[in-house]
């Protein structure tokens, strides 16, 4: 990983240079679960107070990331964090063990709880269909969005979720020889057919309303 130093040099050159509104922390998980890490997020927030930036900061955690750092989500909008981009890929728990997320539904929902009592903006990112999605599970995570009204916390730089988002088929991937195995490969975008003609009617709709709006 690079130094606090490295990093704070880096904003302060960005600052310098482009006078941004807002910096995108751009690491695919800005903070992992180890010792070593909180450590370093330690000394990046008293480096950071130190300092007057003014330009906001975003990042990309995991769920069980942001309940691991759950005294630090304060501190994180106190040093000029306004979003955190979270990994909740579903509501569903079928769907988090086959994508292999090591994370719960109650987890998602404890993580998001724990940044919305910050104060701060926060985004999802959803992987909303697989190839062995059902109309019900479709359902459980509408539900369970609408339920937690967090519509007035969400940043809206970029879709909130996209209701036709799908895991795609990669060679060589687990995913792709289950669908190899299950004889669902297709030649479309995302590499495979559902296996409930339900959902395939639901994608296909969604898709065209989409491409009409």
């Amino acid at each position: 990983q690079r130094t606090v130093q490295q990093v704070i040099e880096e904003i302060e050159m960005i600052e310098k240079k482009l006078s941004p509104r807002y910096i995108y922390i751009c690491d695919a998980n800005f903070m992992p679960s180890i010792q070593r890490r909180k450590e370093w997020l330690q000394l990046f927030i008293h480096e950071l107070k130190k300092r007057k930036f003014h330009a906001y900061f975003s990042a990309l955690l995991r769920t069980n990331d942001v309940i691991y750092y759950e005294e630090f989500i304060p501190q994180l909008k106190e040093i000029g964090f306004t979003c955190l981009y979270v990994g909740i890929e579903s509501f569903v728990q079928r769907q988090l063990d086959f994508y292999n997320k090591h994370t719960t539904v109650e987890e998602n929902l404890r993580a998001i709880d724990i940044i919305l009592k910050s104060s701060m903006k926060i985004n999802f990112t959803f992987l909303f269909l697989d190839p062995f999605t059902s109309i019900k599970e479709i359902r459980e995570n509408l539900e369970t969005v609408k339920k937690l009204y967090v519509y007035s916390y969400i940043t809206y730089d970029q879709p909130f979720f996209s209701m036709t988002s799908t895991v795609n088929s990669i060679v060589g991937t687990k995913l792709h020889n289950i669908i190899k195995q299950n004889k669902l490969e297709l030649s479309d975008d995302k590499g495979y057919k559902f296996v409930d003609n339900e959902v395939t009617r639901y994608y296909e709709t969604v898709r065209e309303w989409n491409y009409i709006l």
